[in-house]
């Protein structure tokens, strides 16, 4: 027998009176069990008011049922509210300030959740969101400024992850949240395989991190950040899994932005495209077989990539015309390659701007005498092992790159660097240590400085 209820639950019927002009500090708690119900839980007026608390709360179990909750107003809490089964939806609205969702939580196949802060709200507060199973959809919006859990720093904790908390489980998973005003701070947590979970962020001063940790593969995380001073994080740990991928996008306009991120595990990919200016970048990728990529479309930022394993491969492109961006990247291990692609000028050659970080290149006469010897500085890339290859191109298309610095370094059997530059006062400095190696450059214009040392 199907079961097949519905529920309107209001603030005014609670009371037992007429729609009353503000409404403060109800409560409802309310189990149900069956398919095809449906709940409508409106506490559209008032304060403090309450959706259940940890003990016992709001509760569906069966299949496609639904659930909707409405809080408009300030100081209201929902406490727990759960769905079990599969095909269910919820809806949780929250409009005003300084409200709680406590604990909210889905566990089943083919759901879905979502959830949304409005209106300009402000000091709210997301504890703990949790959606198990399989193929379920969860969507977050907030507009407003403010919002969270305490409290997140440095590249969004680099991520362990604490802050208004957001947890996927399962296969198949999707998740979508946007988040437009400033000061709020985020954190999602994924395990399993073939989930995708992607950030959009407009507005400053906001932290985010996403973190995947599990055995599974192919699953997604991606940000879209377009603000000012925003600090995100995003870590993928794969113990078995592998193809995940990662991304991060800053539009033109995104500007002193800070993003980290790490992978591990193997033949992950991860892509970085930056538009905005003085924002800076780190990518750590650890095991085998893995490829960062990275486009840098303007000027006066910093990017740093660095990968541990065999077999890996990174890719950058700079043409942000004036330039003045940093660039370095490392790879220990064998048979790795580092591709190096600059369109513009002054690349690891800025002289520092006021109130930022950039750090001016050291080199000058036959490319700092060869970095100093091998100390090196400016745009260091540097790869440690053998049979790995490094190409570095400079100008190839007009009018070529000038002011640009690089200094390579090459160390163990069986590696090779190829340069090529076109335009007017570039800088290589190479060093390759141990046996076997080649070095081969090109150069086009006038005022270059190359130096080399085998």
């Amino acid at each position: 027998m199907t079961q097949r209820n519905a529920f309107m639950i209001t603030t005014a019927i609670a009371l037992g009176v007429g729609v009353p002009s503000l409404a403060a500090e109800n409560q409802i708690t309310l189990q149900q069990s069956g398919e095809g119900n449906q709940v409508l839980i409106d506490q559209s007026q008032g304060t403090g008011n309450w959706v259940g608390d940890a003990g016992s709360g709001v509760a569906q179990s069966g299949n496609t049922n639904q659930l909707t909750l409405t809080q408009i107003g300030f100081g209201n809490v929902i406490g727990s509210v759960q769905q079990t089964g599969d095909m269910n939806e919820m809806t949780l609205i929250q409009r005003g300030d300084n409200n709680t969702i406590a604990t909210a939580s889905q566990n089943g196949q083919g759901n879905r959740f979502t959830i949304q802060e409005r209106v300009e709200v402000m000091g709210n507060s997301v504890e703990a969101i949790q959606q198990d199973g399989t193929n379920n959809n969860f969507g977050f919006t907030l507009e407003g400024s403010d919002n969270g859990g305490a409290p997140l720093t440095g590249d969004a904790m680099m991520t362990g992850a604490v802050g208004g908390m957001i947890v996927q489980s399962g296969s198949g998973q999707n998740a979508d949240f946007s988040i437009g005003g400033n000061r709020n701070q985020f954190a999602s947590y994924q395990a399993g395989t073939a989930s995708m979970f992607y950030w959009s962020i407009y507005g400053d001063d906001n932290q985010m991190a996403l973190s995947y940790e599990g055995t599974g593969g192919n699953n997604i995380l991606g940000i879209h950040s377009n603000g000012s001073r925003n600090n995100v994080g995003m870590r993928m740990f794969a113990t078995g899994g592998s193809g995940n991928y990662g991304a991060f996008y800053l539009p033109a306009g995104a500007d002193d932005n800070q993003m980290w991120a790490s992978q591990f595990g193997d033949r992950n990919e991860i892509s970085v495209e930056v538009q905005g200016t003085f924002n800076d970048i780190d990518v750590v990728q650890e095991q085998e077989g893995n490829a960062a990529w990275g486009f840098v479309r303007s000027g006066n930022n910093q990017v740093n990539v660095v990968q541990m394993g065999y077999d890996q491969r990174i890719d950058l492109e700079v043409d942000g015309g004036m330039g003045g961006n940093l660039v370095h990247a490392m790879q220990t291990g064998g048979t790795n390659t580092l591709a190096v692609n600059i369109f513009a000028e002054n690349t690891n050659a800025a002289s520092g701007v006021a109130g930022w970080d950039l750090t001016p290149m050291m080199m000058s006469g036959a490319a700092g005498d060869v970095a100093g010897m091998a100390g090196l500085t400016g745009g260091a890339l540097m790869q440690s092992g053998y049979d790995n290859s490094l190409r570095v191109e400079v100008g190839q298309v007009f009018p070529g790159g000038t002011g640009n610095a690089f200094a390579v370094s090459q160390m163990g059997d069986l590696n090779s660097a190829q340069l090529s530059l076109n335009g007017d006062f570039n800088q290589v400095a190479v060093s390759q240590g141990s046996s076997f190696n080649v070095a081969n450059v090109a150069v086009e214009g006038a005022y270059n400085s190359v130096g080399i040392i085998q």
